[in-house]
């Protein structure tokens, strides 16, 4: 028998790895520069090549219906291509043949697929906005929330003024049904592609006709944005009337292709200064100029482009200025503001004293954002007028690059959460088990309003989180990781001396804080574990007398902890709420403490054994938990 000819164009608009291996063909679209290794363009024979702004993977589209033939047909982007085998994987680097086995990315394993289907599909999921998980829409309710309702309404209208046999197939596929394809992927035998694609562009170009498009240019890729919801429309059709037998994947790993460039060059298009930004995104900088152009590439290359980026050169005594300088050169949105050194909370001050922006945003500068996180974040707080829009970061190992979650995501919140805004008694866990980090969030200006971050100590984030969680009362959450931190040697986060004993001030400062909110009582129970754990990380990383004193003049210092009529005092309270909690001994919520971080701390094991057996501070907790 016979096998069908297929052709799948993958669609590049970027210098990148190429799948060229059979039934996969690279085709480039929207560049004017010659992509390496590309033989075929949008831009020969019948095509739409100068929409590709506004229609985005569809000049590719249109291309494919014009000028293929063969029995099956579609296309693909180079970072998201379904998986053919029926494997899960969530991202892939490369396009060996290893890989195009796992995923099926081959002849034959698509050959087969089609003695069954004659439509493959990338997944149908749930619709609901990125990170928003109880938050279901219909597609019509998730294009009005994403873009303009005006536009997708237009559609409606034009399904109805020329395709009217589709009418009731659109109503139910885009305001009825929560599930939808996404990202315009699709593989079709010929005349289904044929019928599909004649369908589309008369609906797109009449729809073309009758809007205007918007500025942004981001929401000026309406036309595939609109395609994304059509081609629901078209199956829900084509299933009643063409036989239509479609294949929906269960997978749709995304690229990583690492993009090293960004690392070292800078990669942004001239701006002019925006003179009334939405955003002010500050970004304290200190000798990192081995980061600081993936950072800035990341940060000035964003889908929402109303910000001002105001850089605090800290002192820095490498060639990180002279890198803020060439960015500031292309990108006019940038201020640079350069003062001695002062340290992360002083250089964020500065950075809030200098905005202008109605919302601001934090950004160390050894790390990295996503490219739609600011986008997303004040389109949230926008609609639902919200004081602080969290969301989550992950952690990335700068030695391997191996991506991990922080243990502190948003995913944690109830479902609730995500649909409107809420107070820190809404999320249904203790708050302080929640991301203190301050880059995981944007913040309203005029709630900020004077208060600052702690100056000459680390840790600033905690005591500035807690301020801004007890008193705000219309918080919002988004549960994507749109912020990549960087856990690198040498960093605050990483240290293991005396500077850790900051932990302590930390204690002092938080019980400031209840104290101001009246919260003193109601969350006795839930800060006395959090300064338990401060205590034993503090004694963990840096295990000497010079941190058992400091611990023991901690409990002196905080006189609600103590309870007159017994001998128990701070110190061994907490650790008295570690063993009930966890039920295990001092000895053994040691150990299972250095477990969990032993790759990083894997130096101090001998050392803090040890300690642990022969400090004063066992022989202190024998004594206060034992003596009557």
């Amino acid at each position: 028998m016979k096998r069908p000819s297929i052709k799948i164009f993958v669609v590049y608009h970027l210098p990148r790895p190429l799948l060229n291996t059979r039934p996969f063909i690279p085709i480039q679209v929207g560049s004017a520069l010659d992509i390496p290794g590309v033989k075929f363009r949008d831009n020969f024979g019948e095509q739409i090549a100068h929409k590709n702004a506004n229609f985005c993977e569809l000049t590719a589209h249109y291309w494919i219906w014009k000028n293929v033939e063969a029995d099956y047909v579609g296309l693909c982007h180079y970072r998201r291509i379904p998986s053919f085998s029926g494997r899960r994987g969530e991202c892939f680097k490369d396009f060996s043949p290893k890989t195009c086995e796992y995923y099926g990315w081959n002849e034959k394993t698509i050959s087969r697929l089609f003695r069954k289907y004659n439509v493959l599909m990338s997944p149908c999921w749930d619709v609901f906005p990125p990170g928003e998980l109880g938050n279901l829409m219909t597609p019509y309710e998730f294009h009005a929330y994403e873009h303009r309702e005006s536009d997708i309404a237009e559609v409606l209208q034009v399904i109805k003024d020329k395709t009217p046999e589709f009418v009731p197939y659109a109503q139910k596929a885009l305001c009825k049904d929560t599930r939808q394809c996404f990202a315009n992927i699709c593989v079709m035998r010929k005349d289904l592609f044929d019928h599909y694609s004649k369908w589309l562009f008369t609906v797109l170009f009449e729809l073309e006709r009758r809007i205007t498009l918007p500025e942004s240019a981001e929401q000026a890729r309406v036309f595939g944005f609109l395609s994304e919801r059509l081609i629901m429309v078209w199956l829900a059709y084509a299933r009643e009337h063409l036989e239509v037998r479609p294949w929906f994947a269960n997978a749709l790993p995304v690229g990583d292709f690492g993009e090293s460039i960004r690392d070292e060059k800078v990669m942004v298009r001239p701006r002019e200064k925006v003179e009334n930004p939405i955003l002010s995104v500050v970004v304290p900088v200190y000798n990192v100029e081995r980061y600081l152009h993936k950072c800035l590439n990341s940060v000035c290359n964003q889908s929402e482009e109303r910000i001002e980026i105001i850089c605090i050169n800290d002192g820095s005594t490498d060639s990180s200025l002279q890198i803020l300088k060439d960015f500031a050169a292309v990108d006019k949105r940038i201020r640079i503001i350069d003062q001695k050194n002062a340290g992360l909370g002083a250089a964020r001050n500065r950075g809030i004293d200098e905005a202008v922006g109605k919302y601001i945003a934090f950004v160390d500068s050894d790390d990295w954002v996503d490219r739609y996180i600011w986008m997303r974040t004040i389109q949230k707080a926008e609609k639902f007028d919200l004081q602080m829009v969290l969301f989550d970061p992950i952690d990335v190992n700068d030695e391997t690059g191996a991506r991990y979650q922080t243990g502190w995501e948003c995913t944690n919140f109830p479902q609730e959460c995500y649909r409107g805004a809420f107070t820190w008694r809404e999320i249904g866990r203790s708050p302080f088990s929640t991301c203190v980090y301050a880059h995981n969030r944007i913040l309203r200006r005029d709630f900020i309003g004077d208060r600052r971050f702690p100056i000459g100590m680390l840790y600033e984030d905690n005591p500035f989180h807690y301020e801004m969680l007890f008193s705000a009362d219309r918080i919002g959450a988004i549960a994507s990781p749109f912020y990549f931190y960087r856990v690198r040697r040498g960093s605050l986060m990483t240290l293991t001396d005396v500077r850790v004993l900051d932990h302590l001030r930390l204690i002092e400062l938080l019980e400031e804080i209840l104290k101001r909110y009246e919260l003193i009582r109601t969350l006795e129970v839930d800060y006395l574990g959090y300064t338990a754990r401060l205590i034993l990380k503090t004694y963990f990383l840096y295990p000497s007398q010079e941190a058992f004193n400091a611990i023991y003049a901690t409990s002196s210092n905080v006189a609600w902890y103590h309870k007159k009529h017994t001998r128990i005092s701070f110190l061994t309270f907490s650790l008295i709420h570690l063993r009930c909690q966890w039920g295990l001994g001092l000895l053994s919520q040691l150990w299972r403490m250095y477990g969990l971080v032993k790759n990083h701390y894997f130096n101090v094991k001998r050392s803090l054994i040890h300690q642990i057996k022969q400090s004063r501070l066992v022989y202190e907790i024998k004594k206060l938990l034992f003596v009557t």
